[in-house]
């Protein structure tokens, strides 16, 4: 009740918190509405998702100070902030609410822990695992070691990095949701089709995709337009240039009969952006794309 409760009347009461215990707990809130369809389950994992993300969350996707959630829209620069094992578990969560609705801003957060929390959590060299992503000024990462320390976030953190071909595509009977912009091979037997996905992003924008099919197969890609890519994402088919009816923050359908070998090349633009740290203007940090 303490944990469910506030979130079901839609009242952000996360202040002090244990931010890892709390997010397994609306994971099973998702599971309860899959398994009995009590619509209350998904709407307070919904607003969960919502207020964590909008108002719990520091710019490399992760939440948290000294693995306790704090007030809403205050957050601060400290040694012992986002636990990784949060953003662990966040981006299971994201995966589980996409796959009762596709929306954008699920793979645009899901994106945002992914590169910038995720992938730089684990050491270059030795291959060990963080605890804290501290965003302090000036401070250092920790790592765990392989005898003498083993953190919660070691378990969470040898998993994360078997998970790089997670959530890149979604899709129903008819639609194909690319997610995210990660090179890579799928296979859809239903449709009986290949999508190869090759791309250098995010060093640049520029995302290719080729289509194999031993006989012309219809379905629509949905491919996600990024909230942040104001400066406007292009699509051509075959060469040949597509019109978006589509804005950032929603998804672009392209549906057709496709062809063995036809070709879709999709660009997003990559520009410098600014973000203040909630609660403390003055405190900004620079995001490219």
């Amino acid at each position: 009740a303490r944990t469910f409760d506030p979130l079901a009347a839609e009242v952000d009461k996360l202040d002090g918190m244990h931010a890892n215990t709390m997010i397994p707990k609306i994971v099973g809130a998702v599971r309860l509405y899959e398994w009995t369809g009590e619509a209350s389950q998904r709407r307070l994992a919904e607003y969960f998702w919502n207020e964590v993300v909008d108002h719990h969350t520091y710019v490399i996707g992760d939440n948290s100070d000294h693995e306790h959630f704090g007030p809403s829209d205050q957050l601060k620069l400290d040694v012992d902030t986002a636990e990784t094992c949060n953003a662990y578990n966040m981006l299971k969560l994201t995966r589980d609410l996409c796959c009762l609705q596709p929306l954008v801003k699920y793979g645009d957060y899901y994106e945002q822990a992914l590169y910038n929390d995720i992938l730089a959590s684990q050491s270059p060299k030795v291959g060990m695992f963080t605890y804290f992503m501290s965003l302090k000024p000036g401070h250092f990462k920790t790592y765990s070691t392989p005898f003498d320390s083993f953190w919660c976030c070691v378990g969470t953190g040898m998993e994360n990095h078997t998970q790089y071909g997670n959530s890149i595509y979604f899709h129903d009977a008819h639609d194909l949701y690319v997610n995210l912009y990660i090179p890579s091979e799928l296979t859809w037997p239903e449709q009986h089709v290949v999508v190869r996905q090759e791309t250098d992003y995010p060093t640049n924008g520029t995302v290719n995709f080729t289509v194999k099919c031993p006989q012309p197969v219809t379905f629509a890609f949905q491919f996600r337009y990024p909230g942040w890519a104001e400066a406007g994402m292009t699509v051509n088919v075959n060469g040949h240039p597509v019109s978006l009816d589509a804005r950032p923050g929603e998804f672009v359908k392209l549906a057709r009969t496709w062809q063995n070998g036809d070709r879709v090349m999709v660009k997003l633009p990559l520009s410098l952006r600014a973000e203040s740290l909630p609660g403390v203007p003055d405190e900004k940090a620079f995001l490219y794309g």
